[in-house]
């Protein structure tokens, strides 16, 4: 019974981490979930998932997706249709990315205004996908909206942008929405 046991340990101790997987965005068949749910492969070579908590077309990166990529929503930025990302919990001085897939030249506005944001944050642009590596091109500590909102446009190519959206001292939740070529968005609530 002991070296069972044991044997247990030894195995628990030898567990192989699965490496990331990098699907081919030209494939349609490249990411399939465990359930048989069809995603998409984005162009950063990851697949993603629809799921309703990212907005009506958002989806999320899964779990076989690079550290810092995994988990964060995917949002089209599709030209005159505004996307809502539900409220998302951010803890005291962190932060929620979203990435925004752009599939040409267009102006975007960004903003946090909404019944669902419950603390202040800033919020930061930059190019390529998340999690951000490259340098923030806009940020908006509270410009255009009444405190706590912030907004900002952008004029943005067909690209992948990451969002991030935080770094205040309260702990809340933060609602994030993404104005494609519109000129004029609701205002701040």
């Amino acid at each position: 019974m002991v070296r069972c046991g044991l044997a247990a340990v030894v195995l628990a101790g030898c567990v192989t981490v699965a490496p990331t997987y990098t699907c081919d965005p030209s494939d349609p068949d490249a990411c399939v979930g465990p359930q048989g749910q069809v995603g998409t492969c984005e162009p950063s070579h990851s697949c993603s998932f629809p799921d309703p908590t990212c907005g009506s077309d958002g989806a999320r990166y899964d779990s076989s997706a690079p550290v810092g990529r995994a988990g964060v929503c995917v949002v089209p930025a599709i030209p005159a249709v505004p996307v809502v990302v539900p409220a998302q919990a951010v803890t005291a001085g962190g932060f929620v990315e979203v990435e925004v897939q752009s599939p040409g030249n267009q102006g975007v506005i960004f903003d946090d205004a909404g019944s669902g944001t419950t603390t202040a944050a800033e919020l930061l642009l930059s190019t390529g996908p998340c999690p951000p590596s490259n340098p923030i091109i806009s940020a908006a500590p509270g410009s255009g909206c009444p405190t706590p909102f912030a907004r900002f446009g952008e004029l943005v190519n067909a690209s992948a942008y990451c969002l991030v959206a935080g770094g205040g001292n309260v702990a809340g939740e933060i609602q994030l929405n993404v104005y494609p070529s519109i000129a004029s968005p609701p205002a701040c609530e």
